[in-house]
């Protein structure tokens, strides 16, 4: 065979055999193409939400609340609102240009409103025609997510609801030729580097956006010729298969457009709520011309404004090049600042004490959701105002507490939980002074005594024992001591270490007396009041020690959240609960666990002891307080621990209950009571928040007789020092006397004959 047959079969041969590769490469790169860009493309972060805020006539939300919220939520104070997202103020009236949302029920359409204010509440409701109106709903703030182990965060958007002023910018600057090429582009190659050139910097790129989408979803950043030739090869097999504005819609929404923390912001939707706390429809030229400038690489607008600045008004010149903008506007768009939002958290969730607890009920109640990766919609009881105005009153009432009492800075710690009464919403919770701080926390994990906050419990014990205790009864407040089994000797004292003899049980609650409280503990059994915890929702593994009737017991301002829950909820249980509702990408809902509400106690007794608890507001241990909360009907009980080591107040008003704990980590003693440490932080949450009266509704088998607290026995309203007390029916005392203090026994025929 002659020599340049040889050669040319060998390189026939070759040729055939590396087509044959090719062929094959391009089938394996075909199908991975294919197989990635069809199915799921991401993993989607589960979003999570605060309550939406519900405005209608009568509702308790004063004017500066609903324009914080508005601020919140990105929201623009404009002279007159005019379009999505914009409020006005006057006077005692708000007008705002409501978004809408998708809610789980229904569509909250976007909409005009007139909100007017009286005080605290609103009083009126009116559309722009001023209708009135019954209820709206504003749009939940996302408070944070749980997200995939990438943890890219990204909110999708489909092409048709993406503004045209930021597709058509990003095209100019980015790919001009993205509905003419094929893929890749020779002449863009081309146009970018000569542009590049000329302007000293980068205003394009060459690459097109499909090999963008191609090099962030398949062959990553490495600069190698054989990379750079498989991202063509895909690119072309990416638009032979599927659509432009396909292509285009996904990389409008996997385009990586900044990092927060550990955060990684991918996608234009995302990036518009991360840098102007706004939706992609409500962005003005400026804005756009921001997001599509940072796809070049990441300009930080709070460290490196000016950069950041200069690369925006470089793609305003272009888009004024291109008439995307009018050229005449273009001097005073470039002379605008930067209208990003402050610096956001860098932590993945802006409230981590209360986002702990969310993490923990999705994971002990829906451990079968993969809400990582799945998209779903988390929507929660936090009320974000509730949640800030908490905040502020624990960092500020610890740092004031500090130096007012002259404790070592930085040492004392504190925890706080608002619960909705009746429904069990926990509304606001932080674990430690410092609200921002994802370290340990102390609503949920801080297992301290409770001292005093037990007492409730013991006298709630006493009177339903068959009518043998009310809360006239008169029980000795007396020394004693207590011979225990181990040869130990058990001897309690008050607070003040003094004795006051016979005292009505009201009384000795309301004062907080131990020796009184013990006595009567000790009659009960000790056994029998943790029952009564039990009861309450609390599970306790206490031993039934006699220090325990006196707070020896340790539980979490969540678990007492739960125990006062069920007094201030008139005698039912109801586990305290976060989440609301989970919803998936279509909107359907997850199962939600049956939450049982039970009527465990009698309301009867109940409603005696949130007497007893008002009397401690009034005149017991939380009487500081009524200067600050005059007219206002409120319940709490302060608890104390032994050497002061914990400061304790747990009290509600009409709508809330609030447990606080003030303490150090090292369990070292502070000069705090209940009373000037956690009632403190108490008190000025309420005011920040707006205390209500609580409406206290007389059970039917509940009376109210006038009582001389001295005899037990009932007497006349005008009688010095006669008390109103409620008793269950049949229990109140048989013996009246005068206000002399003579009296007489009444028996079965005048109590029949009503005298």
């Amino acid at each position: 065979m002659p020599r340049a047959l040889k050669i040319f079969k060998f390189f026939y041969q070759l040729g055939l055999i590396c087509l044959l590769a090719l062929v094959g490469y391009m089938i394996w790169l075909d199908f991975r193409v294919t197989a990635e860009f069809s199915g799921r493309k991401w993993d989607l972060p589960s979003h999570i939400y605060a309550r939406p805020l519900e405005i209608f006539a009568g509702a308790s939300v004063s004017q500066s609340e609903l324009i914080w919220e508005l601020e919140q939520l990105g929201y623009r104070r404009v002279s007159s609102a005019q379009s999505k997202g914009q409020f006005s103020v006057a006077s005692n009236r708000v007008q705002l240009f409501a978004r809408g949302f998708e809610f789980w029920d229904e569509a909250e359409d976007s909409k005009l409103l007139l909100v007017e204010f009286a005080g605290e509440q609103i009083i009126a409701l009116s559309d722009a025609d001023f209708s009135p109106m019954a209820i709206v709903r504003l749009e939940p703030l996302r408070i944070g997510g749980v997200f995939p182990d990438t943890i890219e965060d990204r909110l999708p958007v489909a092409l048709e609801d993406v503004p045209p002023l930021l597709v058509e910018t990003l095209l100019e600057v980015e790919d001009r030729g993205f509905y003419d090429h094929y893929g890749f582009s020779i002449r863009g190659i081309t146009r970018a580097a000569l542009s590049n050139i000329f302007a000293g910097e980068i205003v394009g790129g060459g690459s097109t956006i499909t090999q963008q989408l191609v090099k962030n979803f398949y062959v990553g950043n490495e600069r190698t010729i054989s990379r750079k030739v498989k991202e063509v090869l895909m690119s072309v097999l990416l638009e032979f298969h599927y659509s432009k504005n396909e292509i285009l819609e996904t990389y409008l929404n996997e385009v990586f457009l900044g990092q927060s923390g550990d955060r990684a912001i991918h996608g234009v939707g995302m990036a518009s709520w991360h840098y102007f706390r706004q939706p992609l429809d409500e962005l003005e030229a400026e804005q756009v011309a921001f997001l599509v400038g940072i796809l070049k690489g990441f300009y930080d607008p709070w460290s490196g404004t000016e950069r950041a600045t200069a690369r925006r008004n470089v793609v305003l010149q272009l888009m004024a090049n291109a008439e995307i903008v009018d050229p005449d506007d273009l001097a005073a768009l470039q002379a605008s600042t930067l209208s990003t939002v402050d610096r956001p958290l860098r932590s993945l969730n802006p409230f981590p004490g209360y986002m702990r607890l969310v993490l923990d009920e999705l994971g002990e109640q829906y451990d079968s959701l993969d809400t990582q990766n799945e998209g779903y919609d988390i929507f929660t009881s936090l009320d974000p105002w509730l949640q800030n105005q908490l905040e502020n009153s624990i960092s500020r009432g610890v740092d004031s507490l500090e130096s007012g009492y002259r404790i070592e800075e930085g040492k004392l710690q504190a925890a706080g939980v608002l619960t909705r009464i009746g429904s069990g919403q926990i509304t606001a919770l932080v674990g430690g002074r410092d609200p921002k701080f994802d370290g340990f926390n102390r609503a949920l994990f801080a297992d301290r005594a409770i001292g005093s906050l037990i007492k409730p419990v013991v006298y709630l014990t006493a009177l339903q024992s068959a009518h043998e205790y009310t809360l006239s009864t008169l029980i000795e407040d007396a020394p004693f001591i207590l011979e225990e089994p181990n040869g130990e000797s058990w001897v309690p004292q008050n607070y003040d270490g003094l004795a006051r003899g016979p005292t009505a049980l009201y009384s000795a609650m309301a004062n907080s007396l131990n020796l009184a409280t013990a006595r009567l503990g000790l009659n009960l059994g000790v056994q029998t009041v943790i029952d009564t915890l039990t009861v309450l929702g609390v599970e306790t593994d206490w031993p039934d020690f006699p220090a325990y009737l006196l707070g020896a017991g340790g539980l979490t301002p969540l678990e007492v959240s739960t125990l006062y829950h069920s007094i201030a909820a008139d005698g039912f249980y109801s586990p305290l609960t976060t989440i609301q509702g989970i919803y998936d990408s279509t909107g359907d809902q997850a199962d939600i666990p049956v939450r049982e509400i039970e009527q465990r106690v009698d309301p009867a007794y109940v409603h005696l002891i949130q007497y007893a608890l008002q009397v401690v507001m009034l005149e017991g241990t939380g009487r500081s307080l009524i200067s600050r909360f005059p007219n206002t009907a409120l319940a709490g009980k302060t608890g104390t621990t032994n050497d002061s080591r914990d400061s304790w107040f747990a009290g509600f008003d009409g709508r809330y209950l609030g447990v606080f704990w003030v303490g150090r980590d090292d369990n070292k003693p502070m000069p705090l009571t209940g009373a000037t440490g956690a009632l403190q932080l108490w008190a000025s949450t309420f005011q920040a928040i707006g205390a209500e009266s609580i409406n206290y509704v007389r059970p039917p088998d509940v009376e109210y007789f006038w009582i001389d607290p001295k005899s037990d026995a009932r007497t006349d309203d005008n009688c010095s020092g006669a008390v109103y007390l409620p008793y269950a029916y049949g229990s109140e005392p048989d013996q009246r006397v005068r206000c002399d203090g003579t009296g007489v026994t009444e028996n079965w025929l005048t109590r029949f004959l009503g005298l």
